[in-house]
């Protein structure tokens, strides 16, 4: 033992704190180690089922052979900081207290089913090769700054309880894989770094988190920001509370299916996941990630929201079959992105896809801001035959390649969207109508926002289930309702672009001077058959004005007495006849003032009636 080169067998047996110091005093020492000072050249060290009753020191030794400490017991806490193992150490089955293996080299860790009550700490180690603490059961797992050479292996790992535990990865560097299949994390899990300006945690190989489950009951605080990975599979994990991605690097596949996401309301927000995270949030934010490889998020269930902010990828993102009660997505040069399932929302904002998609929701709200398409991006309902998705918000939206079917764009703010007159709408659409006794017809939410504002007309407020900022002019609104006309008239649609003509020519009469002759003649056209589309009022006109036209006849038109039908019959045959009528020959002149009225105004009438009529009918 004296020359080092002997065996150290302490199986077996039960040591304290002054037996193990005069086992280590018989051992030859050196200074060449972080503190300076003679400590223990350690020998093959055999300590399997050994227990240690006592706090065992053995911080700065010099392990030169292997270590191997199987099954042991320490009744307390192991202190093995700044020790050099030239070969490795292994733990497995081992019960401990705690033990700190921060900031030594070793070749190799084997700490599989390790029991610990306290924390395992490798904080700034240097492992060359393999790490494997598989299986272990740990209060806590401390390994930032970290460097492993292998892989990191964690499969089946439990770290910490309902109301503790710590898993810390920050500033982590392994070469190999990372393998966290099975594992049940704790609460406080910090795989990233909390802030922008330090050192990023590098995964080179495959981060596996298969089946890995995230905090408990709906709580906890999971950090993957500013992460760069080869590649990930995150396939049926389980996060609980929030959870951020938020600068995350992957530049391999990443496999994103089937995870579960519990949330509970009114959680407290530390300091490290405030950092790098939007100011509010109560989910799963992936913010900032740079994703090289198509995105799989197929599966998802989520009772909080997964928020997707600023996501840059030249690849796809799929969401397939998920239940989310709250989706937001901003994705920059995205390819083509498909989300299929239950959404309570979803919000897309400045999001440009070079290769549409599609958004199939069952329910809920949609809205999006800022987005634009190069291809065809259809927005309809998982299912045709239920419930409309409602539409909520399409400012700043480039429409152009947008295809919206069975939509209920009733709150829709249609008139903030840009390229309006390329949108195209299929199926039933719903909309908001005007109040009893007006025509009925589909209004946009600016129009009821602004009639309600803008000209106090109190019956359309009704309409407003919440409050409209800003409200648009009227101008806006007679752009907007132009631009959608175009769109279905573009489509051989003249049914359907009625009601949008309709709203035009009301903003436009509404936005006139109220004296001007403009005014006047929209009004006249208004009156007289709802501008050309409502031929109830043409014909109900034209009827009453050959009464009227036919009693001022017989009262001041003719020279000698006529019945009225004869009257009548006369007033009918000048109003559809084109030459003068001879049925009567002894009228005065203001009988022949009444006739030339009856020429002008008769076929006007009848011509917009037919117009209306036509309007109505024509495919």
């Amino acid at each position: 033992m004296a020359a080092g080169t002997e065996i150290l067998q302490l199986s077996g047996l039960t040591i304290d704190g002054k037996t193990w110091s005069a086992i280590v005093a018989t051992l030859p020492t050196t200074n060449n180690n972080p503190s300076n000072q003679p400590q223990p050249i350690m020998p093959l060290t055999i300590c399997m089922e050994t227990r240690f009753s006592d706090k065992v020191n053995m911080q700065h030794y010099t392990w030169e052979k292997d270590v191997s400490f199987r099954k042991a017991r320490f009744d307390d806490e192991v202190w093995l900081m700044g020790s050099t193992f030239e070969r490795g150490i292994e733990l497995d089955g081992a019960l401990l207290g705690s033990l700190n293996l921060g900031n030594c080299t070793l070749k190799h860790i084997r700490a599989r089913k390790v029991t610990a009550t306290g924390a395992v700490s490798l904080a700034n180690s240097k492992i060359e090769e393999e790490c494997d603490l598989s299986e272990g059961i740990l209060e806590a797992l401390h390994l930032q700054g970290t460097q492993i050479g292998g892989s990191l292996n964690l499969q089946n790992i439990k770290i910490g309880d309902s109301n503790s535990g710590s898993f810390n990865l920050t500033a982590a560097n392994i070469s190999g894989d990372l393998n966290c299949t099975a594992g049940q994390f704790p609460r406080s899990s910090t795989l990233g770094s909390p802030y922008r300006d330090s050192e990023a945690t590098n995964i080179q190989g495959l981060s596996d988190f298969r089946g890995a489950t995230f905090g408990d009951n709906g709580i906890g605080e999971c950090l993957f920001a500013h992460m760069e990975l080869r590649g990930a599979d995150f396939t049926d994990v389980t996060f609980n509370g929030r959870v951020s991605f938020s600068h995350v690097r992957l530049s391999g596949r990443c496999e994103m299916q089937n995870i579960t996401h519990n949330y509970v309301d009114n959680q407290p927000t530390s300091p490290k996941l405030k950092s790098g995270t939007s100011k509010q949030f109560a989910g799963i934010e992936l913010r900032n990630v740079i994703f090289e490889e198509t995105v799989e998020l197929n599966g998802w269930k989520s009772d909080g929201s997964i928020q997707l902010n600023s996501i840059t990828t030249e690849k796809s993102i799929e969401l397939l079959d998920v239940d989310i009660a709250q989706f937001s997505a901003l994705l920059v040069g995205c390819q083509y992105f498909i989300a299929r399932g239950h959404f309570g929302s979803i919000k897309l904002s400045r999001c440009q896809f070079s290769s549409g998609g599609q958004v199939r929701a069952d329910g809920g709200e949609l809205h999006i801001e800022q987005c634009s398409s190069s291809a065809p991006l259809t927005i309809a309902p998982l299912d045709m035959s239920k419930t409309l998705v409602a539409v909520h918000t399409l400012n700043g939206t480039d429409v152009s390649n947008f295809i919206f079917s069975h939509l209920d764009l009733a709150n829709a703010r249609l008139e903030t969207a840009a390229n309006l007159d390329k949108i195209v709408v299929q199926g039933p659409l719903a909309m908001k109508r005007p109040p009893r006794f007006r025509v009925k017809r589909a209004v946009l939410l600016g129009e009821i926002a602004c009639r309600t504002t803008m000209l106090n007309r109190r019956r359309w407020r009704r309409l407003l289930d919440s409050d409209v900022t800003p409200v648009p002019s009227l101008p806006e609104l007679q752009a907007a309702y132009r631009a959608l006309r175009k769109s279905q008239e573009d489509r051989k649609d003249s049914p359907g672009s009625a009601d949008f003509y309709y709203g035009e020519m009301e903003m436009r009469r509404l936005a006139s001077p109220r004296l001007s002759v403009e005014r006047g003649i929209l009004t006249l056209y208004w009156i007289v058959s709802g501008y050309g589309l409502r031929a109830w009022r043409a014909l109900a006109l034209l009827g009453a004005s050959l009464t009227i036209t036919t009693a001022l006849l017989i009262r001041f038109g003719l020279t000698q007495p006529t019945d009225f039908q004869e009257s009548l019959i006369f007033s009918l045959q000048n109003t559809i006849s084109i030459t003068n009528t001879t049925f009567l020959t002894k009228m005065n002149h203001t009988g022949a003032w009444i006739q030339i009225f009856q020429k002008i105004t008769g076929p006007a009438l009848i011509a917009l009636a037919a117009l209306a009529l036509r309007g109505r009918v024509k495919k």
